[in-house]
């Protein structure tokens, strides 16, 4: 049932006529992939460049091919010195992804080292 002063349409049924996306449900989705990861990047102090439309274009054949596994695809940065744009980011396997990411954290905590300011992270380990 809906709620007081709500049509009753609106309460129970997707309403893809207003879609910011647009009636399709797979670029529906693509969209909320979209928005997520920018404000992901936001939350970890990274330059995003990429329009919904450069997103689109780049996720739209491979789409079907995300997920948590492993051998799933990914985008991920050329450079994680650079921003999300379109000439740096690729679709990768996860696998790949956190291969690359390993190797670039190691070369963060060498360089802090060198200078100084390497902190290291420990575990807080939870009372019993």
């Amino acid at each position: 049932m809906a709620k007081k002063g709500q049509p009753i349409y609106a309460a129970r049924h997707p309403r893809p006529h207003v879609w910011r996306s647009g009636p399709d449900p797979v670029d529906h989705e693509i969209y909320k992939t979209w928005l997520t990861t920018r404000a992901q990047a936001s939350y970890r102090d990274e330059l995003w460049e990429l329009t919904w439309e450069q997103y689109r274009d780049i996720w739209r054949p491979h789409f079907h091919l995300r997920g948590r596994d492993s051998d799933n695809l990914c985008l991920a940065r050329k450079n994680y010195h650079q921003a999300w744009r379109q000439d740096n980011v690729e679709l990768i396997t996860r696998a790949e992804n956190a291969s690359r990411h390993s190797k670039f954290r190691l070369e963060i905590n060498n360089i802090a080292r060198e200078n100084g300011t390497y902190v290291k992270r420990t575990r807080v380990r939870r009372k019993k």
